[in-house]
């Protein structure tokens, strides 16, 4: 009975002092870097946003947080932060990332969506959590961080409209041009080479004089 007695005190200490340990844990902070690129120079910087979606109600959001979404707004292009996320228990948490259309007509926003998972674990003294990311394409493929969303932008050209190759409108009239004119320098060319080369036709004598010259 007294063996008893004392392994269930012992279990009871242990259960303790790990109740303690874990409610010691330092909790993991992470914030999110989403690179913006922009393809294509706009006269002025465009604004992209872009939005973080929590898959479930209690999972983790910036600014404490949680579920639902948060936006956040990069004016043009380089490396946008969300604000730090706080982790206070092991576990597993996805989010959807994805770029939000603007209104800027010559932009082509990239519609790509991502699945971002968090995995939440202890360090191997229990004193703190960790955290791994991993991005991946909505379908299923690996996505390295960073560099997520590429936009283009299309200048308006001096003159002309700029066809899908982001060529002028107004160039295949030109060459066209420029190619008739060069055919019709040719055939100049050749007509005058070909004068050139003529036989000079001789003089004959004037009418009503003989050969010596008399009347």
């Amino acid at each position: 009975m007294k063996r008893k007695f004392l392994g269930a005190l012992l279990l009871a200490a242990l259960l303790a002092l790990a109740v303690t340990a874990c409610a010691a844990q330092t909790p993991a902070t992470l914030a999110l870097d989403i690179e913006v690129q922009q393809e294509g120079r706009s006269p002025k910087p465009i604004d992209y946003t872009v939005r973080l979606t929590a898959d479930g109600a209690s999972t983790p959001m910036p600014a404490g947080q949680t579920g639902g979404s948060y936006d956040v707004t990069i004016n043009g292009p380089g490396t946008l932060t969300f604000p730090a996320i706080t982790y206070d228990h092991v576990g597993t948490y996805t989010y959807t990332i994805r770029q939000l259309k603007g209104d800027v007509e010559r932009c082509t926003y990239d519609d790509s969506e991502y699945t971002v998972t968090v995995y939440v674990h202890n360090t191997p003294d229990f004193s703190t959590f960790e955290t791994t990311v991993v991005f991946h394409e909505m379908d299923g493929g690996p996505k390295p961080n960073n560099d997520l969303f590429k936009n283009v932008y299309t200048p308006a050209p001096a003159n002309g409209n700029v066809t899908p190759t982001g060529v002028a409108d107004h160039w295949p009239k030109f060459l066209a041009g420029s190619a008739a004119l060069f055919a019709v320098s040719g055939v100049l060319a050749l007509n005058l080479r070909r004068k050139e080369e003529e036989p000079v036709a001789e003089t004959g004598a004037f009418d009503g004089e003989d050969s010596d010259g008399d009347a």
